[in-house]
């Protein structure tokens, strides 16, 4: 069903309209409930995958999804284990001051140390628990779940409205989980190479890396618009004091500072790849034409070969039956002499690519056009092959655009 893409918001709102009769703003519940159970059921993620790539999913889905895989990540933290360690934290220094107040009485002192101890225990328990399932989260194959959880999410994301999307990040994430997501739309555009130069001979690609796909940089920077627009101006200087908590006061007035740089890294790296095509896009034309006219005269040789094939095997055909097979090939071999075969042009392809293979022609061929050769034959309505005649090919020879030439007006 997840693959198919039937558990969609929809459907569930559908098949439960009886349920939810009492229920306000029940898609939106409905919404975030979903990709909630799936990661609960699967905490491999692969559930969650499948229902990101087969589903056609909202703003709200997404977002939750993504918020989900933050939190197994570690970014995004959990405001019930902080508040329970406030409150433990606050029941420990309040059984010290007791200690301290009320020394004389032992048998209280060693229970509430007993009890200290115990909760000792069960909090180392319960970090190796942790410990333990953070070790099988972050192996190879789950970290591939969550990045391909984020990729999809984020690509689909992309493609939703951006008036919508900024509402739903208002909504569903606090200015915390904002900046982390944030961070990782800054790693992603890091991760994909875009913040390296074009011509940066230092930095070598690794060649078990997949290669970051055109569109992903387009998808990055929407989405840092996006997120950046949803705090707004007022919500970041109302949370410098959250900046401040993640590197100190130093890095709450260089967070701005650092992304500028890395946006303008990655604009000065496709600056310079669009300034590079625009100086390859005649050689590479030059090159393209090239090989489609020889693929064309290969074709057309040998359309014309086998046509030429058909033609004499009914002319031997006819000799045979005359009984003069013999003698006409003796003769055709006696005129032959002294005389070379005309050339196909599959072999007049190949004649031109090696003269093309001199070294003044490795030079790169800007303003040149290959001369594509006029074939023999053509093909009419059926799939017939029909040769062209000389006033057909005339004609075509004459609608030719002429080369291209430098001409000087001195006056």
């Amino acid at each position: 069903m997840l693959c198919a893409g039937h558990m969609s918001t929809t459907n569930f709102k559908a098949a439960l309209k009886d349920e939810l009769l009492d229920v306000e703003d029940a898609e939106s519940v409905i919404s975030q409930e979903i990709p909630s159970l799936l990661a609960k059921m699967d905490p491999t993620m692969e559930l969650l995958v499948s229902y990101l790539s087969g589903t056609n999913l909202g703003v709200m889905e997404l977002l939750t999804a993504i918020k989900l895989v933050m939190g197994s990540l570690g970014l995004v933290k959990d405001p019930t284990k902080s508040s329970q360690r406030l409150l433990r934290g606050g029941e420990l220094g309040e059984g010290q001051d007791g200690e301290g107040q009320d020394g004389e009485q032992d048998g209280e002192q060693d229970g509430e140390q007993d009890g200290e101890q115990a909760a000792v225990r069960m909090e180392l328990d319960k970090a190796e628990e942790e410990l333990q399932v953070t070790e099988y989260y972050l192996s190879e194959e789950q970290s591939n779940n969550r990045a391909r959880a984020l990729s999809v999410a984020f690509s689909k994301l992309e493609c939703c409205p951006a008036i919508t999307t900024v509402q739903c990040v208002r909504r569903l994430y606090k200015p915390e989980e904002t900046l982390s997501l944030i961070n990782i739309l800054r790693t992603e555009l890091i991760r994909d190479g875009w913040t390296t130069r074009y011509l940066d001979k230092s930095a070598a690609a690794d060649d078990g890396e997949e290669e970051a796909s055109d569109g992903s940089i387009r998808i990055v920077a929407d989405l840092l618009c996006r997120c950046i627009d949803s705090v707004g101006p007022s919500g970041w200087l109302a949370n410098d004091a959250l900046l401040a908590q993640y590197g100190g006061q130093r890095e709450t007035g260089d967070f701005f500072a650092q992304l500028k740089l890395e946006v303008s890294a990655a604009l000065e790296g496709i600056e310079e790849a669009v300034r590079l095509r625009g100086i390859l896009t005649q050689a590479v034309k030059y090159g393209a034409s090239l090989q489609q006219s020889q693929s064309l005269a290969d074709t057309g040789g040998r359309a014309g070969g086998e046509g030429v094939r058909t033609g004499q095997d009914r002319a031997e055909k006819g000799k045979a039956r005359k009984g003069k097979a013999g003698k006409g090939k003796a003769e055709k071999g006696k005129a032959g002499k002294g005389k070379t075969a005309p050339a196909s042009e599959g072999q007049l392809g190949q004649v031109s690519l090696q003269q093309t293979a001199t070294l003044e022609s490795r030079m790169l061929p800007f303003g040149l056009k290959h001369k594509v050769s006029i074939s023999d034959h053509k093909v009419v309505a059926g799939g017939e092959m029909v040769k062209r005649s000389k006033r057909e090919k005339g004609l075509l020879i004459s609608k030719r655009v002429g080369p291209y030439s430098l001409e000087s007006i001195r006056i």
